[in-house]
């Protein structure tokens, strides 16, 4: 009985499931990233412990510097122009996120807070260092 001969072909490597899957986890990182990076502005946080519950899914960050100045979008806006600007925002999937000087006072800080609970922001969160 003769049975057939059959050549080994060389194993190749298939690529392509492999880009696939880059492309997928390029797209996933790409639409997970938040949309406004925390600003680059030097503050110095407060120190404090415990666990951190606001996430960075569609944060806004105000940043409180050590002279008490608000910056919002990296610009320096008073409590007027800042109430203006967050009431044109989605508060039901945005969060605050007060990134507060440890040199600054405290009474911005609060301010700030209750601008945002007055415009309707439920998730306010408090930057700090651990």
């Amino acid at each position: 009985m003769n049975l057939p001969q059959y050549k080994s072909k060389k194993n190749i490597l298939e690529l392509t499931p492999l880009i696939d899957v880059m492309f997928l986890l390029l797209i996933f990182f790409m639409l997970t990233m938040p949309e406004e990076a925390v600003s680059d502005i030097p503050v110095n946080l407060p120190s404090a412990s415990g666990k951190s519950e606001i996430e960075n899914n569609k944060t806004i960050s105000i940043t409180i510097t050590s002279s008490n100045k608000i910056i919002f979008k990296n610009e320096v806006v008073d409590i007027e122009a800042l109430q203006k600007k967050l009431e044109g925002i989605d508060k039901i999937k945005s969060k605050i996120l007060i990134r507060g000087d440890a040199g600054s006072e405290l009474g911005a800080t609060v301010k700030i807070w209750q601008l945002a609970k007055k415009v309707g922001f439920k998730k306010i969160g408090i930057a700090v260092q651990k």
